[in-house]
């Protein structure tokens, strides 16, 4: 595919200089006209581009959303931590001789780590439960922790509890943008490599309006190389530096089947995602089919 290697910007940017100087150019058009390229499949070709390209940017605003919720997360839990081991140390002192206490107060064991939110939230929301009661913040009084720093601890600690319920949502926001955008660039790249081709054949004795179009041309030498590559055929000699010597057996045939397996199903449920997903966007059966590989059986399955 064409611009495989550079960014999706230039991939955008390179795409759209080529339709519109295939659409502006009065060499070009009567030729593709020939293949039925008219103003529909133009149109066709820039909504489709239009489309990825709009997709790639909210995927971009939606990660960067996620980066926001996390630092908020992360300044919020840093914040309540320190305050909240405080406190489960001085009820640690006070009631160092009532193991009992300690294990009402869920204080007994280690505390769980901070990176473990979802775990550290239940703790935590059940120590202040536990710990806002009088004979506990009377114990507490004795070193200046009163009523309201507890209850103020506890509200941060359920500013945490929703600051991580949106952090959770924007991490699916961001992956729903990913797929999105995936489904959209997919379909613009089937769309364009199409397109090619058709340049390829009608300008193919225009070198310089392939060029015109971004479109790479090959020397007839460069084809040949590619074609004779050392190897390729049984008269072509072998690098005695790559073949096996005697004793050695040369690559494992067996790793390598199960590699190979291991790529081919995980292609395979990747096809089936994206033409799950495309059918939720009302995509033709027939189109999912060419763009996924996935026979029209194994797609009418997934309704």
């Amino acid at each position: 595919m064409m611009y495989k290697k550079s960014k999706l910007e230039d991939f955008f940017g390179n795409s759209r200089l080529a339709l519109s100087n295939a659409k502006d150019n009065p060499q070009v058009r009567p030729l593709l006209s020939t293949f039925n390229v008219d103003d529909a499949r133009f149109e066709e070709g820039f909504a489709l581009l239009d489309e990825a390209d709009a997709s790639e940017t909210l995927k971009k605003e939606k990660y960067a959303a996620q980066f926001e919720t996390k630092l908020n997360l992360q300044r919020l839990s840093d914040e309540t931590h320190e305050v909240h081991m405080m406190h489960v140390k001085l009820i640690r002192i006070a009631y160092r001789k009532q193991p009992e206490k300690l294990k009402e107060l869920g204080v007994l064991g280690a505390t769980i780590r901070k990176s473990n939110i979802n775990g550290w939230l239940l703790q935590t929301k059940y120590f202040y439960d536990h710990a806002l009661v009088d004979d506990v913040l009377e114990t507490l009084a004795r070193y200046s922790i009163t009523r309201e720093k507890m209850e103020e601890t506890k509200q941060n600690v359920l500013k945490v509890e929703k600051a991580n319920e949106v952090y959770k949502q924007a991490i699916a926001e961001a992956q729903d943008a990913v797929d999105k955008r995936d489904l959209a660039l997919q379909k613009f790249e089937y769309w364009m490599s199409e397109f090619i081709a058709v340049c390829r054949y009608a300008l193919k004795g225009n070198p310089q309006l392939l060029e015109a179009l971004q479109i790479k041309v090959f020397s007839k030498g460069y084809q040949r190389k590619k074609k004779d590559k050392p190897g390729d055929s049984d008269n072509q000699p072998v690098d005695p530096k790559t073949e096996p010597q005697d004793g050695e057996t040369g690559k494992d045939t067996g790793t390598e089947e199960c590699i190979n397996k291991g790529k081919s199903e995980g292609e395979k449920n990747k096809a089936l995602e994206i033409a799950e997903k495309a059918l939720k966007e009302e995509m033709p059966i027939e189109l999912i089919s060419k763009l996924t590989g996935l026979t029209k059986e194994e797609i009418e399955k997934l309704n």
